[in-house]
């Protein structure tokens, strides 16, 4: 009987797997999108969720990945408000940096702006429409 044995080995295995603190639950994530608007994206689309996550927080995990990006930002809370992405920067009257969450517009600073798992964070180089 070879079904036994093939048992056993399935068992030991999802025990050893246990023990490591491996979960069959997928990890939960974000995607966080850079578009500078030239024809340049970067995608990071396994972001790491956790409880409370906001749009700058996200975003700030997405700059600290090995192939990230500089961000710079001032104020917090309600006044949290980013001014550069990689060497891209405001122009006040121009073009800058604004936010959506699944493709719906941002109304409040990005630090205000809760995420769940799953949510697509998109930056976009543009002027305000």
């Amino acid at each position: 009987m070879t079904s036994r044995p093939l048992f056993f080995g399935l068992v030991l295995a999802l025990a050893a797997l246990a023990g490591t603190g491996y979960s069959a639950e997928p990890e939960k994530t974000v995607k966080v999108v850079v578009d500078f608007g030239d024809g340049s994206e970067k995608h990071f689309t396994q972001i790491p969720w956790k409880e409370e996550a906001n749009v700058f927080s996200a975003t700030a995990a997405a700059s600290e990945h090995p192939h990230g990006f500089a961000l710079q930002s001032r104020g917090s809370g309600a006044t949290r408000f980013v001014f550069a992405i990689d060497d891209v920067k405001n122009e006040g009257n121009g073009r800058n940096w604004i936010f959506r969450v699944n493709d719906k517009l941002a109304t409040r600073s990005c630090e205000l702006v809760e995420v769940a798992p799953g949510d697509v964070i998109l930056w976009r180089f543009q002027r305000y429409e």
